[in-house]
């Protein structure tokens, strides 16, 4: 009996791997998720597609409380490049 040979390379890495961290009230919104997901798309250029690309969803979980009590999202205020998102 002949062997077969096998026509393949085994994958040797995995897509990059894009972290995004929401408020629950998003992650659990369908059109507000495209949205968000339309957004980080664009912002890694390719506004289509993500191929290539893992994008993993993390809702969000650390909050940070002042004198008040009031409690807020450690991410409420992200600066990047003096652009607030």
């Amino acid at each position: 009996m002949k062997k077969l040979k096998r026509n393949f390379e085994p994958v040797t890495s995995s897509p990059p791997i894009v972290r995004v961290t929401v408020p629950a009230s998003v992650a659990y919104n369908f059109e507000q998720l495209t949205s968000v997901t339309q957004k980080i798309l664009a912002q890694l250029g390719c506004a289509p597609c993500h191929s290539g690309r893992f994008i993993l969803y993390e809702i969000e979980d650390r909050f940070v409380v002042n004198e008040n009590l009031e409690v807020r999202p450690i991410f409420d205020d992200v600066r990047i490049n003096e652009k607030v998102f």
